[in-house]
């Protein structure tokens, strides 16, 4: 079995710049220090574009993959705050 966690960033436009280059590269590192760190070695993770982030989990047992999906979006929240409520993320287990 292979499982797919995707990640879709949205953010939220600003009058005070809630698009800028720079703050799309710190929710993109953000999103990807996450997934690294909770990621297995065997697991492979890649940001698709600037707003999708995909982890691809081989051979990896449904509990073990659903483990995984909740450590994540558990942590999507805080990243979410930390940058002001300027993002919004949805999460997708395959």
């Amino acid at each position: 079995p292979c499982a797919l966690l995707l990640i879709d960033v949205d953010r939220k436009v600003s009058a005070f710049g809630g698009q800028s280059a720079e703050h799309a590269a710190l929710a993109g590192a953000m999103i990807a220090k996450a997934l690294l760190e909770r990621a297995r070695p065997s697991d492979l993770s890649a940001r698709i574009s600037p707003n999708h982030f995909l982890l691809v989990m081989p051979a990896t047992p449904l509990a073990d993959a659903h483990a995984v999906c909740a450590a994540v979006r558990d942590e999507l929240p805080r990243i979410c705050e930390s940058l002001g409520g300027s993002i919004s993320t949805h999460s997708l287990l395959l």
